[in-house]
Formats: structure tokens, C-alpha cells, sequence
């Protein structure tokens, strides 16, 4: 996403979007995952609208 400056993308089932991921969502859910994320950063990213 950040090297083809794609700031989202459709999810598609059958053939219809039915939702969109954003490169927040993404960050979310690296910093849920990675124990190494920072709980400073972690807040940041999770929090963010």
C-alpha cells in the first residue's frame, strides 16, 4: 500500500464490495499484534478515528 501510495482497498466477496480496509486498519492491527509496538505508539494507532 505505502509503495503504490494506495490509502485503501475494497474487500470483495462474490464479486461485490462489501467493505473497505484503510491503512489505519492495517496499523491497528500490526500494533495489536506485535508485542514489540510501543504502548505510547500502540494508543496512537488504535485511537485514531
Amino acid at each position: 500500500m505505502l509503495e503504490g501510495k494506495v490509502g485503501s482497498l475494497p474487500v470483495v466477496e462474490g464479486g461485490k464490495v462489501v467493505g473497505i480496509v484503510t491503512e489505519t486498519d492495517v496499523l491497528r492491527q500490526i500494533c495489536k499484534a506485535d508485542a514489540a509496538c510501543s504502548e505510547d505508539i500502540a494508543e496512537i494507532v488504535v485511537s485514531y478515528p
